[in-house]
């Protein structure tokens, strides 16, 4: 819900405030969000071939692609746009694909198996 808010900290006999901020709520569909979005194919993932990752990937986005305890395994910057790429995972498990650009930061679930 809209409207101005602050925090109270309390720890043992202390409290603290913290300052006051606006916060404006908006509902609706970013119309963009499919323009941004990207696809994986196949998922589940076979271990050790590679994947594809199809949607619009512009110069300087960013690829990363982490285990499930957040460790980053793969990070790479596009260098050219690009609709599509190839990537291999090593290892069986679950994993998050991060696409990062401009307007856009989407996180896609990933399975590989053998």
């Amino acid at each position: 819900q809209s409207g101005n808010y602050s925090v109270f900290i309390t720890n043992g006999d202390c409290t603290d405030m913290s300052e006051c901020y606006s916060v404006t709520t908006t509902t609706g569909i970013n119309t963009n969000s499919i323009e941004n979005d990207f696809i994986i194919y196949p998922n589940p993932i076979i271990a050790n071939k590679d994947f594809t990752l199809k949607g619009s990937f512009n110069k300087n986005d960013i690829i990363t692609i982490s285990d499930v305890n957040g460790k980053v395994i793969f990070e790479n910057t596009v260098l050219n746009n690009q609709k599509e790429l190839q990537i291999t995972i090593v290892d069986n498990g679950v994993y998050f694909i991060q696409h990062i650009g401009n307007n856009t930061n989407n996180v896609k679930k990933v399975i590989v198996t053998n």
